[in-house]
């Protein structure tokens, strides 16, 4: 009723938590009820993999259908060249896969759809980029003049907890008026038997998975193998203050979604995590938003820059200019507090070995204000496999873009082990 009654205001609804409540179930329902009372409507049913969507979501579509479609309308009629059900009554459901793509990063593909509704499985597995381009999509033919989107997740990391649940630090997130979290348990599911026989099984699963799937927890990172076995809670202090004396190091990672810095001073024997900023759409974004803060906290010292050496690269980011390139020209840096001069990026191994050896000496801090997103990445970030010094990423939930542009800018201070040692000797 959230997004069907004329009474309620919500045009977007989260139904997250533990496996087995019944979300892909009640999207589809929601789909099919409103073709059959509604024609001439348009909705759709997502999910990233097209794989995915028709090996799993498809399944419990059809399932959905032939208990309260079929006896209403007859057969199902799908288009398997475009992933449509038409309905008689001159609707239809269309199943998307909301894979970002490298050659269309902003979902240009889905320009010409109209939709009426629609409902993601598993949205966590989705970029944001994603969920938003399609909700722009909803207007055509709307029911009861209002815009319905329905989302269905597992508790997940990244941007679905930041903008539905908590955030980094913990903080609750206070929703916009028109959207609406509820959560999904178990016990939710109508089909008792399996209810109970998908508990049973949860609770014999490790911590981890009994957390998430089970208690639904969006707290659920238990890390029994940290990438910094040394990194712990007692590096992070409440807040910092900047110390105008010192040069304000920028080091950033170019990925496009977000484009990230980390602002970092050497100062009180300490190697100092002052702030994290991030933004959509790649360096230019990013520029202005660091522009706009050191404007807002009226900074006045100088810079030096640093981070991933692909901002040495000319690619169809930044035209003919490099990203290092755009960054001295629109923030008016001088030659002289230009510090990217590296060409390729510090081993992984060697640099795991370091940043290990700096938080066993002490000397690192993180301002838990400033940068909740960092805290993050650290207490969830662990070895791909023991065969490497990889850590595991996942795009759309693991993308641990933080923790890579503070290992840039860490090791703009710290290249040896010497260096780490003596750090607290020059940096006072």
């Amino acid at each position: 009723m959230a997004l069907h009654s004329t009474k309620s205001p919500f045009n977007r609804v989260l139904f997250g938590g533990a496996a087995g409540g019944g979300k892909s179930l009640l999207g589809c329902i929601f789909e099919i009820t409103r073709r059959l009372d509604y024609s001439e409507t348009r909705g759709f049913i997502g999910r990233k993999v097209r794989q995915d969507l028709m090996k799993s979501t498809f399944k419990t579509f059809t399932q959905v259908y032939n208990k309260i479609a079929f006896p209403r309308i007859g057969p199902m009629k799908y288009n398997g060249q475009t992933d449509t059900v038409f309905f008689p009554n001159g609707s239809e459901i269309q199943f998307l896969h909301l894979e970002e793509s490298p050659n269309d990063p902003e979902f240009q593909r889905l320009g010409s759809y109209e939709f009426t509704d629609g409902f993601i499985d598993e949205v966590g597995e989705c970029s944001k980029n994603a969920i938003d381009v399609i909700y722009s999509r909803i207007r055509h033919n709307l029911i009861n003049d209002k815009k319905a989107l329905l989302l269905a997740s597992n508790p997940s990391y990244g941007w679905l907890k930041d903008t539905w649940v908590s955030k980094p630090d913990g903080t609750k997130i206070e929703l916009p008026y028109n959207w609406k979290y509820i959560q999904a348990k178990v016990s939710d599911n109508p089909d008792v038997k399996f209810r109970d026989e998908y508990i049973r099984t949860l609770q014999e699963m490790p911590e981890y998975h009994r957390l998430r799937l089970l208690d639904g927890d969006w707290d659920y990172q238990v890390n029994n193998a940290p990438y910094y076995p040394q990194w712990s809670a007692n590096f992070i202090v409440p807040k910092l203050e900047y110390n105008p004396n010192k040069p304000l190091l920028l080091s950033f990672d170019f990925n496009y979604s977000p484009c990230t810095a980390v602002l970092i001073q050497g100062f009180d024997g300490y190697l100092n995590c002052m702030k994290v900023i991030q933004a959509e759409g790649g360096t230019m974004p990013l520029i202005k938003a660091i522009k706009d803060y050191l404007n807002l906290i009226g900074w006045k010292g100088s810079y030096r820059v640093t981070g991933d050496s692909s901002g040495h690269k000319r690619d169809t980011r930044s035209g003919v200019e490099t990203d290092y390139m755009l960054i001295q020209k629109e923030m008016k840096i001088p030659d002289g507090w230009i510090s990217y001069n590296q060409r390729s990026n510090m081993a992984l191994d060697r640099s795991r070995d370091l940043i290990n050896l700096g938080f066993h000496l002490g000397i690192i801090r993180i301002s838990r204000e400033g940068c909740p997103e960092l805290i993050q990445d650290l207490n969830i970030a662990k070895p791909l496999n023991d065969k490497t010094a990889e850590f595991k990423k996942d795009r759309d939930r693991y993308k641990l873009d933080v923790l890579d542009a503070f290992r840039y800018g860490f090791h703009h201070f710290i290249k040896s082990d010497d260096d780490c040692r003596n750090f607290n000797k020059f940096n006072i």
